[in-house]
């Protein structure tokens, strides 16, 4: 065996092995020769590759013409599969070169020259170990005579070559064209040998997948190669390096010696101890199932054991241990046998046609007949392989039921009358449960006639259902009767019975007051009878009497006329009429009926009285001839109630109150708005009226308001706000009001007041308020005022309009339109008047209608030796 050193081996998947050749699921501890990550002295570097950290190496850096290799200490067996994960980083020059290889090959792994050319060679082609040989580029230059594609690509290549000769070129990022960033990157590599696959991974992402198998179509059927890395710069550089992540993969397969040699076989319920040494110079061989050189094994199956070589480098092999033919023993009975009611069974059990079957020590055969309870043995055996089973037999005789009524034992038929109720038992013999069918339990209780089905049952073994039958018999009767059905207060009646044809005998238990059956008075009259079938009842009747007739009728105390007398039968009657119509036990009774009589004939089962009540009516007062509504002025004086005669005098004094207040017997005043309860009581009687009067207190209103500007220019006009408020806060709008400007060009709550003194008054229902407002000009230079509307009726008053200034205008025009807008007013001198009239005929005069009618002002005037432009438009109304 070549040894080569080796720190970390971790088969994953099926391969062959020397001591069973076959394929099977193998993961074997980390534990055998360490973690994940490997150690100093893992790899070996060529060139211009150094090591970085014992996980972590560095290929070439960013200088022109560089070449690196790393060839890791142990060979990889492709015979078994691999699982190998690096960090790699192909620097950050964007369109740098070249690229790294992941290579397989069988030159060697520690020659200085184990590497290939610079450039696009990557490091691979033109090597000393180029046949046999397996490449996977990572490449980041793109060269056209080769194949390659513009993308950073990954390709597979054999035996030198950069062509991807074994699988074309896949951009190796999946979604990046450009993995030169300075980034590292996942680079995953795996083989199955069982399927010949390999499969390429990056960043997690499955980019090349590649069916061939190179162990015969590369390395001419040798499974075991060197493994690493390579990278190469040209005359476009980058810094190449990779870290070793996780590398799962094994070295040597076999060559571990296991004692007692195969084939391995193992008897049902049997062991197997087996003990593993090493050949050659591998060392420290152990089952991977128990972790030592021992191993008991219980089952079959496959059992891997691993070893190390002098250099660290692992040895994999594994061993299958069957199933040994055994004699397939069943039994054809069950394993707890219960025989009932017999006396004897036949034991019965198989194996295969090769094997032998033995009952308790006997001769061998399939069948044993067993007369006794007990535990019995077969064994059957085929070769070296036995197996044994058991069979509990018990032999059950069948239970035996018998029935008890109260505790006595009865056979046949069992008697009950009806009402009784009886307490059946059902009991079984060598120790079974019995129970009745109806209720699953040995005691049953009934008051009915019937077939009761019982049964019992021991270790499964029934007893033969029975039945029990239980006859009803019927009570003996009689009719109790008595006249009258209901006695009166102090009377006696006759209670008698009649008896049915199957009564034999009779005996009366009579109330205490009751001498016979011909006297009887109220009570409990008890009769016993028995039947001629022997069954004895009991029959009871009860005799009333009505109390004595006590009404409870009263005359009520005396009572207002607006009330309601109540009438009362407080005495329990069986019937009641009133002379005044009704049979309620309650009568009301209300003024207009009068004082009476009133009286109720009452029964009280065959007895009849009458009883007569008589009403007293007191005087009632009245306030509803006061009005609903009444209302005054807030600023007036109050108003005074004054109370209204009453039709009957008091039969004390009339006593008057407002919201419970006491009043003035000659009236109320009332000042708030609100609603007033006035009462009137008799305060001998208390008899009473309430009558509700609302008082509506209607505002007194005022006006404020006042100007925006109290001083302005002569011609302009300022706004005026007007409010209209109440006193006491009552709602000013409650009342129709009118309101007018003592000027009657003025209108509206919010006009524009020229220069001077403004009055205007607003009045309702309560009165009136004016309101003084005083406006004062001074001059502000040239100020034109342009009226909004004029009235040319011809009474002498606002006849023309024109415009107001108190300057001077160096040029002036005034124009008016219609709503046509035709001019039908020009004029240039600003003292001249419009007298509302439509000059745009030039042949005459003619007045315009009432309405609006838009105009333009243009004028120039000169202040302090500046002249200055302006122009007004708009809106002028006629008012005829």
């Amino acid at each position: 065996m070549t040894s080569f050193p080796c720190k970390i081996l971790r088969p994953l998947f099926p391969f062959s092995s020397s001591l069973r050749f076959g394929q099977f699921a193998l993961m074997f501890l980390l534990g055998l020769v360490g973690g994940h990550a490997p150690s100093w002295g893992q790899w070996n570097v060529v060139q211009n590759a150094f090591q970085q950290s014992p996980d972590c190496i560095q290929l070439t850096n960013a200088g022109l013409d560089q070449r690196g290799a790393a060839w890791h200490d142990c060979p990889i067996n492709l015979d078994a599969p691999f699982d190998l994960t690096f960090s790699i980083n192909v620097g950050g020059g964007n369109g740098g070169g070249d690229g790294m290889c992941f290579v397989l090959q069988q030159t060697g792994n520690t020659a200085n020259n184990l590497v290939g050319g610079t450039g696009g060679s990557l490091g691979y082609e033109t090597a000393p170990f180029i046949n046999p040989s397996v490449m996977v580029e990572i490449d980041t230059w793109q060269n056209t005579d080769v194949g390659d594609i513009s993308q950073d690509h990954i390709g597979i290549s054999s035996n030198g070559n950069i062509n991807h000769n074994l699988s074309g070129p896949v951009q190796a990022h999946p979604t990046l064209t450009n993995i030169e960033t300075g980034n590292d990157y996942e680079f995953r590599v795996t083989w199955n040998p069982a399927i010949a696959q390999m499969q390429v991974f990056f960043e997690g992402s499955l980019r090349k997948t590649m069916n061939v198998n190179i162990v015969d179509v590369v390395f001419g059927g040798d499974p075991l190669v060197f493994w690493g890395l390579t990278a190469s710069t040209g005359g476009a550089v980058n810094a190449h390096s990779f870290c070793a992540e996780e590398l799962l993969f094994a070295s040597y397969l076999g060559g571990l010696e296991v004692m007692p040699q195969g084939p391995w076989s193992i008897c049902q319920n049997e062991t197997l101890d087996l003990q593993v040494s090493s050949e050659d110079d591998a060392l420290n061989a152990y089952w991977q199932a128990s972790g030592t050189s021992s191993l008991v094994v219980g089952e079959p199956g496959e059992y891997v054991v691993l070893a190390q070589d002098d250099n660290g480098c692992a040895v994999v092999d594994a061993i299958e241990v069957v199933a040994a033919p055994g004699p397939e023993l069943a039994l054809l009975v069950e394993e707890e046998l219960v025989v009932c009611g017999a006396d004897e069974v036949v034991l019965s059990a198989t194996v295969v046609e090769e094997a032998q079957i033995q009952w308790q020590g006997s001769d061998f055969v399939g069948e044993f007949l067993a007369t006794s309870s007990g535990v019995y043995e077969v064994v059957g055996q085929l070769g070296t392989c036995q197996e044994m089973a058991q069979v509990d037999v018990l032999f059950q005789p069948i239970p035996q039921l018998s029935f008890s009524v109260e505790g006595e034992l009865v056979t046949g038929e069992v008697d009950v009358c009806f009402g009784e109720f009886i307490e059946l038992e059902v009991a079984a013999t060598e120790g079974a449960y019995a129970s009745w069918v109806q209720n699953g339990l040995p005691q049953i209780v009934t008051a009915n006639s019937g077939d009761f089905e019982a049964t019992a049952v021991i270790n499964g073994c029934q007893a033969e259902p029975e039945v029990l039958h239980v006859n009803l018999l019927p009570w003996p009767t009689a009719t109790i009767s008595s006249s009258p059905v209901t006695l009166c207060w102090g009377t006696t009646g006759v209670v008698s019975a009649e008896l049915a044809e199957d009564v034999s005998s009779t005996a009366w238990t009579l109330p205490s007051n009751t001498p016979s059956l011909d006297q009887a008075g109220p009570g409990i009259y008890e009769l016993s009878l028995v039947g001629n079938n022997g069954c004895s009842h009991e029959l009871s009747y009860t005799l009333g009497m009505l109390p004595p007739i006590e009404t409870g009728l009263v005359d009520p105390a005396p009572l207002c006329s607006d009330a309601i007398a109540q009438l009362q039968i407080t005495e329990a009657v069986d019937g009641l009429i009133w002379n005044v119509g009704g049979d309620s036990p309650n009568l009301q009774v209300v003024s207009s009926m009068g004082g009476g009589p009133f009286v109720a004939t009452v029964t009280q089962g065959y007895c009849t009285e009458n009883d007569t009540a008589w009403v007293t009516w007191w005087p009632e007062p009245s306030a509803q001839s006061l009005p609903d509504t009444v209302s005054k002025c807030a600023l007036n004086l109050p108003h005074v109630f004054q109370w209204p005669n009453q039709s009957q005098p008091a039969l004390g004094s009339w006593q008057w109150t407002v919201d419970g207040q006491e009043a003035n017997s000659s009236g109320f005043p009332a000042y708030e708005q609100g609603t007033f309860t006035m009462e009137i009581q008799d305060n001998s009687t208390g008899c009473h009226d309430v009558k509700s009067v609302f008082l509506d207190v209607l505002p007194n209103v005022f006006l404020t308001g006042y100007v925006a500007d109290e001083l302005i220019c002569i011609g302009d006009s300022t706004e005026v706000l007007l409010e209209l408020e109440a006193v006491d806060g009552l709602n000013p709008f409650e009342l129709p009001y009118s309101f007018f400007w003592h000027d009657p060009e003025t209108q509206g709550w919010e006009p524009q007041l020229a220069g001077g003194e403004h009055s205007v008054t607003v009045s309702n229902a309560c009165g009136s308020s004016t309101l003084e407002l005083l406006v004062e000009e001074e001059y502000c230079g040239c100020d034109v005022f342009i009226p909004n509307a004029f009235t040319p009726d011809r009474v002498g008053l606002n006849e023309g309009f024109h415009v107001e200034t108190s300057c001077e205008f160096d040029e002036f025009e005034f124009e008016v339109f219609n709503r046509w807008g035709t001019t039908v007013w020009r004029s240039n001198d600003p003292n001249q008047p419009w007298d509302g009239g439509d000059y745009s005929s030039g042949s005459g005069q003619h007045f315009l209608p009432d309405g609006v009618y838009p105009y333009v002002v243009n004028w120039k005037h000169t202040d302090d030796g500046q002249q200055f432009v302006e122009s007004r438009v708009g809106r002028i109304l006629i008012i005829r």
